[in-house]
Order: C-alpha cells, then structure tokens, then sequence
C-alpha cells in the first residue's frame, strides 16, 4: 500500500472516531429559559453554545420533554428554567439517564428545579449562598471555587467563577459533591443578604456529578457562569472540559 492511500485510510478512520465520539445534544428553551442559545445579548448562551458545537450536534427543544424527543439524543442540557418539569417529564428524563442518556442542569431559581433534583438524588438549598472569601468584586454572592476534587471537569483549572449560586448535596450513594465553598461560606436564610447569626456556615456544595442506570448527570448551582458576560478564561476552560466529558 502506498503512503498516499495509507494517509487516506487514516484520514478516514480519524474522522469516523470523531463522529462516534461526538453526541446530539438537546438544550430544553421549553420551560421559561430568557436566556438561550441563539441570542448574543450579555446573559445568554451563545458563546457557551459555539464550545457545545466544536465537538457536538446541538439542537433545540421548544415543547414538552417526552420519551420520544429524548430517544433521538444523547444528551440534554436545562439552563435557567423558570417553569417547573411537570410528572411525565421528569419520568422521561429519568428513563433517559436510566438508559444511558446524560443529563447537564444549571439552575437559575432552585423552586423550579426542585423536583427534578430531588428525583435524580440531589438536594438544592431554599437560599442563595455568601461567601467570605475569594469574593468578586467585594459581592459576597459572586466569588471564586477552588476546592475542586480530582475530576475530568476541572482538567488545566485550579478555580472558577461563580455568580450567585445554590447549595446542593448528593443523596445517593451514586452521586457526590465535586466542587464546593469554603467551610466559612453562609446560607442567607432570611434574604437580606446581611450576616446573620441564624444563617447556617458549612462548606457546600456547587457542582454534584452522579449515575444512574447506565447513565450519568451533573448539576451546577448557577446558570450565570456560562452566560456570555462571564464565559471568560477559567469559565469558559470548565465549558471546554464538560464538552469533552460529554464526549
């Protein structure tokens, strides 16, 4: 065989590799999102969505997330959901991962998530947490993460941004914590956004990865972080490495 075919025949195998590895990813725009994919504005996702593309199929749900919708991709992302899964959605979502679909949720009201959270064994905070150290721009709801566990998502990262964020913790044994606050960060409990005695200080959770079935899940405590404004150097390298864990 000559050198010309063989660098055709591993053209060829490269490129089948990579359109194996690359997956059809759904991002729901069906329950309430102001922020998606298509718009260029400051809080929406255009530039989170050209990471997505480099190495995925992207696509779009406008309507309700059924069995068959999901049968037809391999992965679905929910970001900023303002209306809440109703009971056949999230039967569809759960039988999706059950049968090794991924599940990428990023939330913006912790309510709204609650029951899809609570169905696949994750627990999300009634308040928004405060940190007190590693503030951005001396916003205690905004600050830096770097208690970062050994993890494909936090390849080449020591730290990224988060812009006001919920606490979650894992409830299944399947499941864990994989990015968190400083044990000094508080939960603002009565809302008004002032240290207060009765607000509970614990280091928690901001990123729960898991499995279930033959599938998998990961669940950020914001949706802000990758929003256009803040999908910059270390955000936008965590965008970069969940791409890839997708793959």
């Amino acid at each position: 065989m000559n050198k010309s075919i063989m660098w055709l025949c591993t053209a060829l195998l490269l490129c089948q590799l990579a359109s194996a590895q690359a997956k059809t990813v759904l991002v729901d725009q069906s329950h309430g999102q102001p922020f998606i994919i298509e718009r260029e504005g400051a809080l929406d996702l255009s530039t989170f969505a050209s990471v997505l593309r480099e190495n995925h199929q992207l696509s779009i749900s406008d309507g309700k997330i059924t069995s068959s919708v999901l049968s037809k991709v391999d992965v679905l992302i929910t970001s900023g959901a303002f209306v809440k899964y109703d009971q056949a959605e999230l039967a569809a979502i759960n039988r999706f991962i059950n049968d090794g679909g991924s599940l990428c949720v990023m939330i913006h009201i912790a309510p709204v998530y609650g029951p899809l959270l609570s169905s696949i064994g994750v627990s999300v905070s009634s308040a928004v947490i405060h940190e007190t150290q590693n503030t951005i721009a001396k916003k205690s709801s905004d600050f830096t993460v770097s208690h970062l566990v050994d993890h494909p998502l936090f390849a080449d990262l020591q730290f990224f941004s988060l812009f006001g964020g919920w606490a979650l913790k894992s409830n299944e044994k399947s499941g864990a914590i994989i990015a968190s606050t400083t044990p000094g960060a508080r939960l603002d409990i009565n809302r008004n956004r002032m240290p207060d005695r009765n607000d509970p200080v614990a280091q928690w959770g901001v990123i729960v990865q898991g499995k279930i079935g033959k599938g998998r899940y990961v669940v950020f405590a914001d949706d802000a972080m990758f929003q256009n404004r803040f999908l910059t150097k270390e955000n936008r390298q965590l965008a970069k490495n969940l791409s890839a864990w997708l793959m």
